[in-house]
């Protein structure tokens, strides 16, 4: 198969696939992310909405609570209670009706809405009623001494007062309501009640709301994207008897008086009582529910689920649009693709033939031929790169003839660093020989003048020779050490002073912390040729104007020394052979390759360690670790 097929096809592959994986995703995306939008519009909307009602229904209670507490009803309970004492009325008892009526009616403009202030005797009898927006006057005659408006509606109401906590609200279901004597009615909302009491005497303040301000509330609630608001009353301890108190489909109004639903919504009331707050999936993407809990009253295990039903009928549209649009959008980008493709196919082929041939002529050794433009760069690259490789193999025949040439020579230096330090073990004794006679000659009487000068330079070169030889030693790391207890801040001191030019020269800051007085057991030659070493090396690493730290410290009973330069770092390819004789990172003939390795050798004599590491800040550092005081022996 040509490449042009070849390239048709891999494009065909590569985009078609991706494509419509991309439009499914991208459809998907912008489904959640609307999504998301709505959950957190429909949430903050429960979230006010559920704060508004209880604004509302605490208005109620702080009314009641004011009620309960006020002098009025307090100065007719006691006048009630004289009442029941001596068996017929009393001016007092008038006088105090009269003042509690006028509060009732007084209480009118705070309560724009259909309810009814109760207040009952102890044994559940209405003494006084105030149905807002009207007053009423007692209409029946009874056994107590005083008038009445209204009997106790069952004997166990009676019962159901006395069991509440004085002075505190709480809420029951008055049963004497018309509403609640209807055929299946029920209010929607429960009657609070606020127990008075007085020495001997209880009343019982009951306020009974309609629910007309709720339903004002709901009206002016605002119907985001379109959501219906359906309020549900779940009993915890008859949740059989659920019902809906508000709904927007249904025409349920707090108003109305509903008869019990067993199970209204019964997927709702599951969710519910799964997760009390949360989001419900219906069926065949029908929609979803928003449901959160809300406790109204605070002595009852009585819960409203305030829900909002959310049509999404409109999302899907919404989501097909997009879809199409971007199905259209591709499928525009893959016609125009496989039209570019085709010529771009054509273009790349012809280079990459005369590539080709050119291959073939090198291989057998003829001379190529010129390389032709190509739209790709790629294959600019790789008419580049075989440029390139030509090059670099004519190059590479020639490097590995002078690199065998190196390499004879890295062997003759190894063995002449071999030879060197057996040949200096071999001149140390005829040196120390020459140096002997030579002392015993400057002791003869009767020696000349010349010949005691010619005996002082025999025994002079004899020394310079020694050095010499101790330098080979010191080169093929053999030698004895001439250990001496010395301070290493000291040792540290008396190398930077030899460096101070090379480091001036750089403008280099030179930053030593090393002022705490620990000693080593350490030759002081020795020691001074490590640290110059490693203080030069730091030199030629560090910029101009760079910085230098050196810190001393203890550590597990060694002295240890980090010296940290500003430079480059250790590359990698050169971290294994950085103490290898005679390998350097420096320019040709600005280092021997031998100052580490002699640096190792010296300190592991005696007894320490020698590491060389890159900062994690950047630069290098060279750890010395040697043993304290006199851990090291004399060799």
């Amino acid at each position: 198969m040509k490449l042009r097929h070849h390239l048709l096809l891999w494009f065909v592959v590569v985009s078609v696939l991706p494509l419509i994986l991309l439009l499914f995703m991208a459809n998907h995306y912008d489904r959640q992310q609307y999504l998301n939008e709505i959950d957190q519009e429909l949430h903050g909307e429960l979230d006010r909405l559920i704060a508004s009602l209880e604004q509302q229904l605490a208005r109620h209670r702080n009314l009641v609570a004011s009620l309960g507490r006020s002098p009025a009803i307090d100065a007719f309970g006691r006048a009630l209670q004289e009442v029941s004492q001596q068996g017929s009325l009393t001016w007092q008892y008038s006088h105090a009706r009269r003042q509690l009526e006028q509060l009732f009616v007084d209480l009118q403009p705070l309560i724009p809405e259909r309810a009814v202030i109760r207040l009952l005797d102890s044994n559940g009898n209405t003494v006084i009623k105030a149905q807002f927006v009207e007053t009423a006057s007692p209409t029946l005659e009874s056994l107590p001494p005083y008038p009445l408006y209204e009997l106790e509606p069952e004997a166990g109401l009676s019962k159901q007062l006395q069991a509440l906590p004085p002075n505190d609200i709480s809420y029951i279901r008055y049963p004497g309501h018309p509403a609640d004597s209807a055929p299946n009615g029920r209010r929607t909302l429960l009657d609070a009640v606020w127990p008075v009491q007085t020495p001997d005497w209880r009343l019982y303040l009951l306020f009974s709301s309609m629910g007309e301000r709720l339903d004002k509330l709901m009206a002016l609630t605002p119907r985001l994207r379109g959501g219906e608001i359906t309020v549900v009353e779940y009993d915890a301890t008859r949740p059989e008897q659920s019902r809906i108190l508000f709904s927007d489909r249904g025409g349920v109004r707090f108003s109305n008086s509903q008869p019990v639903q067993m199970q209204p919504l019964p997927g709702l009331i599951k969710a519910y009582e799964t997760q009390p707050s949360g989001l419900l999936e219906m069926p065949q993407g029908q929609g979803r529910w928003y449901y959160q809990d809300y406790y109204p009253y605070p002595d009852r295990l009585i819960s409203w689920i305030v829900a909002i039903r959310l049509d999404l009928t409109e999302l899907s549209s919404r989501n097909q649009a997009t879809f199409y649009g971007l199905l259209g959008l591709g499928a525009f980008n893959l016609l125009l693709g496989l039209l570019l493709a085709g010529y771009a196919s054509r273009r790349l082929a012809q280079p990459i033939v005369r590539l080709a041939q050119n291959m073939r002529d090198y291989a057998q050794g003829k001379p190529l031929q010129a390389d032709m433009d190509s739209l790709s760069s790629e294959v600019g690259q790789l008419q580049a790169s075989f440029r390139h490789m030509t090059q670099t193999l004519e190059d590479s025949q020639r490097e590995q003839a002078r690199a065998e040439k190196q390499l004879v020579l890295s062997a003759k230096l190894a063995s002449i660093g071999e030879m060197a330090a057996g040949i200096g073990h071999e001149l140390n004794n005829p040196l120390t020989n020459i140096l002997t006679l030579g002392k015993l000659a400057k002791r003869t009487a009767d020696i000349s003048p010349d010949l005691n000068n010619d005996i002082d330079e025999i025994i002079d070169e004899a020394r310079r020779a020694s050095r010499i030889v101790r330098g080979i030693l010191d080169f093929a790391r053999q030698g004895n050490l001439e250990v001496q207890q010395l301070l290493l801040c000291d040792a540290v001191g008396q190398a930077l002073e030899r460096v101070e030019r090379q480091a001036y020269a750089k403008q280099l800051d030179i930053q030593a912390d090393c002022h705490r007085r620990f000693s080593v057991s350490a030759d002081p030659f020795q020691l001074r040729q490590v640290l110059l070493n490693l203080l030069e090396n730091a030199i030629y690493a560090s910029p101009a104007k760079g910085r230098i730290t050196i810190v001393g410290s203890e550590q597990d009973d060694m002295a240890v020394l980090r010296i940290h330069d500003e430079g480059a770092g250790i590359e990698t390819a050169a971290s294994e052979r950085l103490f290898e004789p005679f390998f350097t990172t420096k320019k040709v003939g600005e280092g021997s390759g031998l100052g580490l390795s002699i640096s190792l050798g010296i300190v592991e004599m005696h007894g320490g360690r020698l590491n060389l590491y890159n900062h994690p800040q950047g630069g290098c550092v060279a750890e010395v670790r040697l043993p304290l005081c006199e851990a090291v022996e004399h060799a």
